[in-house]
């Protein structure tokens, strides 16, 4: 998952919502168990603007699942 995120094939909305990129396909998506990810039930307002620039900056596209 870590370098998922770090290439920007996923990220998280400022809710923890897992937030999925257009590239991967369904079967991607079914093979790496991302369906199973709902939300990080972790994030604090320290994590947002985090988040902010990653979904500007790195994430390739958007599609919640």
């Amino acid at each position: 998952m870590d370098a998922l995120f770090d290439q920007g094939y996923i990220s998280f909305a400022d809710g923890g919502e897992l937030l999925v990129s257009d590239i991967l396909g369904d079967a991607e998506i079914e093979r790496l168990g991302l369906r199973a990810i709902q939300r990080l039930p972790w994030i604090t307002p320290q994590h947002i603007p985090y988040l902010q620039w990653h979904r500007e900056q790195v994430f390739k596209g958007k599609e919640n699942i």
